[in-house]
């Protein structure tokens, strides 16, 4: 599954005159599996450099010592040292033996919340000249590449040199493909009734890591079943708290949050046109160029995804929200 979006950044990262790749949306639907596929593609041209959660000095720069020959000690004492941090970053880069590739995985944990009329999540004030050193660093040496993964949109000033890709939940092919992957792995579970399975399928709305976990479950002999996927369903609540803070959704502008429950009756990408017509309450937003940027909020956001059918975009609420 995936094959049109690991296509979209093999071809960039191998060749085209940028730093790297944001690959941003919600948890759960499969950043951290495509960033590690890309760059078991790119192995033959790049060294993985990966940081997973906080991203300080000390982490990024012990990961990156990782990569150096045994015999760069210098180097590598260099980059543990004092001075210009880009520039130890770009020595360390130069001294390694393969190109490194670094990955910021789970890179939400060095962003803020967004905040109420901000369509981002800006970078925490503690992690800004690392990042900054670092995208220099890449930039500088010109063959390096950056991929980083949050949850939440990084405001474009903040990273620049990257693209910026939007990860959305399976289509109805990569689904498909995934369900049959699953299937294999759990025999007893592909055994389950029919109907049963489909509501563990819509229970995971396109969600990559929900549906392997409702997959594990049902391989599980000697349970009852359908009163556990009454639970799960029920559990979906829990599982978007634990994704989104409700201070995430609080945040909201009285308006998005309006035009986002409206957007909730929609099982399927709709147009801008049919969003307008969704406008309900004295709370609605009032103009077509307001409810675009509210869309615009909630996709950075990971509250709504937005897909480009025929040209024009269309839009869908997170299904976990319904």
């Amino acid at each position: 599954g995936r094959r049109r979006l690991l296509q979209q950044g093999i071809r960039p990262l191998r060749h085209a005159d940028l730093c790297g790749i944001v690959l941003h949306g919600t948890g759960g639907l499969g950043k951290s599996s495509v960033v590690s596929r890309w760059a078991d593609r790119l192995q033959h041209d790049f060294c993985m450099v990966a940081v997973f959660g906080l991203c300080d000095e000390p982490a990024l720069t012990q990961a990156l010592a990782k990569a150096l020959p045994h015999d760069a000690e210098g180097e590598r004492q260099g980059l543990q040292g004092g001075g210009d941090l880009a520039h130890r970053l770009a020595a360390a880069i130069e001294a390694c033996e393969k190109t490194p590739l670094f990955v910021l995985d789970d890179f939400e944990q060095n962003q803020d919340l967004p905040t109420t009329g901000e369509p981002f999540a800006k970078v925490k004030p503690g992690i800004v000249p690392v990042l900054s050193a670092l995208l220099q660093a890449v930039a500088d040496h010109g063959h390096s590449r950056l991929l980083i993964t949050p949850r939440y949109q990084l405001p474009a000033a903040s990273v620049p040199g990257m693209e910026h890709v939007p990860i959305t939940p399976m289509d109805e092919a990569d689904q498909n493909k995934r369900i049959a992957r699953l299937a294999s792995l759990y025999k007893e579970a592909a055994r389950q009734p029919a109907d049963l399975l489909q509501r563990a399928i819509t229970t995971a709305g396109g969600n990559h890591r929900l549906l392997e976990w409702l997959f594990k479950v049902l391989d599980q002999t000697g349970l009852d079943h359908p009163a556990l996927i009454g639970a799960m369903e029920a559990e979906e609540e829990r599982f978007r708290e634990n994704v989104f803070a409700s201070a995430l959704c609080a945040a909201l502008p009285e308006a998005a949050r309006a035009l986002l429950t409206a957007l909730q009756v929609c099982e399927e990408p709709v147009p801008l046109a049919a969003v307008v017509a969704l406008r309900t309450g004295p709370s609605s937003p009032a103009t077509e160029s307001a409810i675009v940027g509210h869309l615009a909020t909630a996709v950075a956001w990971g509250l709504a995804y937005v897909w480009a059918i025929e040209g024009q975009p269309h839009w869908l609420a997170a299904p976990f929200l319904r």
